[in-house]
Formats: C-alpha cells, structure tokens, sequence
C-alpha cells in the first residue's frame, strides 16, 4: 500500500502535497506542510459554515416590479350613521335607549346581584357599554337570522348614490350603450357595529384586471339623527360622522375594524398599491397550499370564500367563544351557520315584549325597578357577556390552526382629502343625484328652493320660458316661487349679483357638505409590487462554493476525486490479487529507475 500512497502524493493535483513530498530541503518541506495544513483548516471552517446555512434552510427576500396589470379589490362601505338603517327594525331605536335610561342608575351592586357574579369596575363599565350601544341595540332588534342577511340590491340607493367603474385609459366602462354602475354587484349585509354594509365587486362583465378605478357618491341622510346614551371608545369602531371604507382581496371577508373612516364634505381619493407574496412552504417555512386551515369546518367556508388568515385566526376566536360561553360575540367576525344555531352575547331574552309593555303603559308608569323588571331576562346576557370578556383564547392554537397562505395578495394605499363639492358645482350636483331621486326635493327643501330659484332666475335672465323643464326639477306638490320678468325691479341688478348672493347662500346652508361626500379609488400605475421567498443556498450554490473552497485552500478539484478513486482501486486490487500487484509494483520499479550514463 505505501508505494501506492506515495506514488499518488508524488502526482496528484494538490499542489500541497506532491510539493511536500517532492521537496529535497527540510524547510521547503515544512513550509508545504504547515501550508496545506492551514488551507485544510480553513476549508473545513469554510465548509462548515456552508452546511450550516444549506441546513438551517434561511431565505432571502426578492422585491420586485411586474409590470402586468392590477387585480381590483372588493370595496366594503359602511354609513357612520347607525340611526339611518335602523328605522324598519323590530323595535324603535329610541324606545330601546330609552327604555335603559330607565335604570341608568342601577349600581355595580344591583347589576352583580342580578347577574349573581361578582365583576370589577371596568367589567361593569364595558358590560353596560356594550348594552347602551348600536351593537347592542343591534343585537336585540333580530327577532330571527334570516333577516341578518340582505340581498337586494335596490336598498343601496339611498346610500350609494353613484358609482361609475374606470378603464385604465381614465374612460368610463361602459356595457353596450350603458354605463356601467354598481346595481347587480353589491352584496347588501348586516353589520353588528355598523348595521348596514355594501360591498363592492367588479361586475361579472369585466375583466378584473381591466378596472382602474371606482368613483362613488355616498348620501349619508344625517337628517336622521338619534341619541345614544352612553360613549364607549373601542379601537375597533369608529364614532366618527362619515362612512367607513375596507379594502380587501377579492372573494375575501371584510374586515371594517381595519377600514379607514371618510369625512363628509370631502373629496377622498384612495391611492391603490397591489402586493403579490410568494412564500415557501416546507422546510424553509410554515406557509400552506389549499385548504390552508386544519379545521374542517373552516375549510369547507372557505371554499366558498377566500381565505384570509386574519378572518380564520378570528374565526377560531369566535369558535372558542362559543363553545366555552354558548353565544356568539359580536366583536369578532362570524359566520352564517354561528348566526343560526346561537344569539349574540348581548341578546337580552324578551327584550323585545318588555319594551312593547313599557312602551304602552309608559305614561302611567313612575319608575322601574331593575331587579325587579329585567332581573330575569338580563341574568343569563350580564353571564354571557362577562364569559365572554373573560375567556382567553388560545391564541397560539388558532395560529396554528390558520396558516399563512403560499400565495396571497394584499392592498395598501395612500390617502389624501380635500373639501367637496366647491361652491360652483353645488346646484349642478344636487339637480343631478336627486333626479333619479325625487325623494331628496322633501328632504332638502331650501336646498331644492335655491335650485328652483335659480333656474327661474336663468331663464328670465335668457328670456327662455322652459316651464317643462321647471316643472321637471320642481319638487311633487311645491309651487314654483314667483319672479319678475328681466328688468324688474326687484330682480338683481346683474347677474354677477345674484350669482354671489346664491354662493353665499349655498355655502351657508352646507346640506352638501353634511350630507354628502365622494370617494374615488384607483391605481395610480399599471404595474404591481412582488415579494418573493427564495432559499438563501440553493443546492447548486451550495456545490459551486464547497467546489470554489476545496479548489482555494487546498487545490482539490473533481479531477482530484478520480485521481483518489485510483488509489483506492489500487489498494483493493493489491488485496486481492497480491502477486500480480507485486509484478505490477516491480514493473513499475523498473519503469522508475534512474537512467545511468556511461
């Protein structure tokens, strides 16, 4: 075996080596090997960190920019205005605040002993919270869960007053002869916080990489107005004057805790950023492919939606909630089927008869007493609503359950805001969104005056006797006001006159601004952002670098492989076939022998 070893120290390709071998002078010697030593030490430590890396399985993270077109989001609008949707429920709104003020003086004590629990200071403050809220109020005017979902469209009307969809070229998108609108794409829901919902998809007609943008007009009707008793800040709901706006993937539930609030007498542009994720899943992370979550249930919802992992982690939330308090919260996202087979928390049991009995008999009665009247009804309600703010989740088994989807797209955006309409677009507004609308002539009669008004102030200013036309944008039953003819002197001095004397009059009466606002959402570019997940060592560079050390440090390349290949063919054939070997190893003597001159 040594003639072996040294015959391929002598000519094998580590330079290292054979130069150690070969070198006459002790010191040279020395030199290659304290060389080669440290170029071997450095290629392990090399070698090792490289494997470590491969092994641990990290990532790096790609951004960059498709230039392929957006897809459009679902648009959830929610009016700010509870009072306005709560006019055709099972009871009054104001009966039912009225009807708790009527023990606004109940104590923590009276409460405790009714409910038979004791709680402390801030659990009694959010239990009456949520009783004198909307949401309560909401939970207790639904005789049934069929009435929890609406599907007509035509209820959109009086909130949604335009809505006109944009081609990437800044053209309306039309069908046939038509603009297109919103009728026939908007889902009509209920909200616990919100009462009413609308969200917004892409007419089935188009393409929904083909919109650039949505404009809306929304009519939140503050002529409906109420009082609730009690301010419950919560950073989930806003209290604000407005609608409120989310913005989700398409297919997917909306979320209105994470929505932005818009102000009435503004103009609200949404600027629109589209984000493609691409993550991996096993064994470089946790990500998941369909069905996306281990819980049966939630998989076969979420065949019919898309999946959110936010809308599953609050699901399972819910999940917990019901088993543990047998009621749904409200605060939490749920589904049709919870609706179904459970009541809310805050469901007070014969709410609805005990207020019909204290509505009827209200005149007559001095005082009630709140053990006495609701103690009953309101026992099993304070219970499951202190379950339910009691209960901790188990948060880490609800991630667990809900996993992070491989592929998912997200929706930012940038805001920005300006007063509505401006003063010289008020008539020509209000004449236009109350044509479909007659309704609003009754609602807003100074405002409707003030375009009758004008118009009559137009046409004797032209000479025009259109009276068709003036009958047309007069209010049913309204008698249009009398005006002289050009030159009278009553009439203004000049137009210029009366056109200010209708701004001044426009601006003070301010029904548009507190009545009205619009929103415009859109793409501000055709192009979207992507982030991707990639191995941080893949195995082909993870190759090319233990090859690039090996070759460094210690002049090993794959021809060094073969060359070691042969020395261990060698070594074997010299086990089992000694004698030829022996030959072989003479010959090779011979062959090796110095050349002598004589």
């Amino acid at each position: 075996m040594k003639p072996y070893l040294l015959d391929f120290a002598q000519t094998t390709s580590m330079k290292g080596v054979s130069r150690a071998v070969r070198s006459g002078s002790l010191c040279l010697r020395a030199m290659w090997i304290l060389a080669f030593m440290f170029g071997f030490g450095m290629a392990a430590y090399l070698l090792y960190e490289i494997f470590k890396i491969y092994t641990s399985n990290e990532t790096v993270t790609n951004i960059a920019e498709n230039s392929s077109r957006p897809t459009f989001p679902d648009i959830t609008l929610c009016n700010l205005n509870p009072f306005v949707a709560l006019h055709d429920e099972t009871i009054s709104v104001n009966d039912y605040f009225k009807y708790l003020s009527e023990y606004s003086d109940a104590t923590k004590s009276d409460y405790e002993e009714v409910i038979g629990m004791s709680m402390t200071e801030n659990e009694y403050e959010e239990l009456r919270g949520k009783m004198e809220s909307v949401a309560g109020f909401h939970q207790n005017s639904q005789p049934s869960a069929t009435s929890e979902r609406l599907e007509s469209p035509s209820t959109t009307v009086p909130f949604i007053m335009s809505c006109k969809w944009y081609d990437w070229m800044w053209g309306e998108i039309t069908h046939g002869d038509t603009t297109h609108n919103c009728s026939g794409s908007v889902r009509l829901f209920r909200s616990p916080d919100y009462v009413l919902c609308y969200t917004i998809k892409v007419p089935e007609t188009v393409r929904d990489t083909d919109v650039r943008g949505l404009t809306l007009v929304l009519y939140l009707n503050e002529n409906v107005d109420g009082h609730i008793p009690r301010f419950h800040p919560n950073l989930g709901f806003s209290i604000a004057a407005g609608a409120r706006v989310s913005i989700q993937a398409p297919g997917t539930m909306p979320d209105n805790k994470k929505g932005i609030s818009v102000s009435p007498g503004h103009e609200t542009t949404i600027h629109l950023q589209t984000t493609e994720y691409e993550r991996l899943g096993e064994p470089y992370g946790s990500c998941a492919e369909a069905p996306y979550t281990t819980n049966p249930s939630r998989q076969r919802l979420f065949q019919k939606l898309g999946y959110s992992q936010s809308a599953c982690v609050e699901l399972c939330f819910q999940e917990e909630i019901i088993e543990n308090c047998s009621c749904i919260d409200a605060s939490l996202q749920y589904t049709q089927e919870d609706l179904m087979n459970y009541t809310y928390c805050g469901t007070v049991p014969g709410l609805l008869q005990l207020i019909d009995d204290w509505t009827a008999v209200q005149t007559h009665a001095e005082s009630l007493e709140f053990e006495n009247n609701v103690g009953d009804s309101f026992r099993e309600t304070g219970q499951n609503i202190l379950c339910a703010n009691r209960h901790q989740v188990n948060t880490s088994r609800c991630q667990a359950e809900c996993l992070q989807p491989c592929q998912e797209t997200s929706y930012s955006f940038g805001i920005t805001q300006a007063p509505w309409p401006h003063s010289a677009y008020m008539l020509a507004l209000f004449e236009k969104i109350s044509k479909d609308n007659p309704s609003l002539h009754h609602q807003f009669p100074d405002l409707s005056d003030l375009v009758s008004e004008w118009q009559d102030h137009d046409d004797s200013v032209t000479g025009s006797d259109d009276k068709k036309r003036r009958k047309k944008r007069q209010a049913p039953g309204q008698e249009a006001p009398a005006t002289g003819p050009p030159g009278d002197p009553q009439g203004p001095s000049s137009p210029h006159k009366k056109l200010r004397e209708f701004t001044e009059r426009l601006q003070d009466i301010k029904i548009l601004e507190n009545n009205f606002l619009q929103v415009k959402i859109l793409f501000e570019e055709a192009n979207k952002m992507q982030v991707k997940q990639a191995p941080k060592v893949e195995l082909v560079s993870a190759l090319g670098n233990v090859g690039g050390i090996m070759n460094l440090w210690i002049g090993i390349t794959f021809m060094t492989l073969v060359e070691l290949c042969e020395l261990g063919f060698k070594i074997l054939m010299s086990w089992k076939r000694p004698h030829a070997v022996q030959n072989e190893k003479t010959d090779d003597a011979v062959m090796t022998l110095p050349r002598v001159d004589n």
